[in-house]
């Protein structure tokens, strides 16, 4: 039997983010962005240990995140990704109805979503966001306290 002292958590998951700092906006040969399927990427983010650090998988994350917060946060998403890819429309086809179809059903794992207070600094400013989004160097990086 083992004995846990100290710090304990009923959770298993550890997720955190990597916020990059040099900016490389990709083209898009389209006069709108769908989510996910302009850039594809993850958007089934579980407790891994796994990373990613594509441009689509980052836009998903911070599609989910928005999803689940206030319009404040979906405001600065739709905003940032019109001005970044000089478009007027953006189609999102992410949902988190399990229930509905089942393509493109979209999660972050417990404890490491906005709608528990979870990675949500990527929203502090739009500069913060446009250097998540577009920074080769930022990473999603997800895991759990199993190993």
């Amino acid at each position: 039997m083992k004995i846990r002292t100290g710090f304990v958590s009923n959770s298993s998951s550890s997720s955190f983010l990597i916020i990059g700092k040099d900016i490389n906006i990709p083209k898009i040969d389209s006069e709108k962005l769908c989510i996910p399927k302009t850039f594809g990427g993850c958007y089934e983010f579980g407790w891994g240990p796994e990373e990613f650090s594509d441009v689509g998988s980052r836009i998903n994350f911070a599609m989910i995140q928005a999803l689940n917060m206030d319009d404040r946060e979906k405001d600065m998403l739709d905003k940032v990704l019109k001005e970044s890819f000089n478009i007027d429309k953006i189609e999102n086809k992410l949902h988190d109805d399990w229930n509905f179809d089942k393509k493109y059903c979209a999660y972050i794992d417990h404890q490491s979503c906005a709608s528990e207070g979870m990675n949500t600094k990527i929203f502090e400013s739009e500069d913060t966001l446009i250097k998540f989004l577009f920074s080769d160097d930022s990473i999603i990086h997800v895991d759990n306290d199993n190993h």
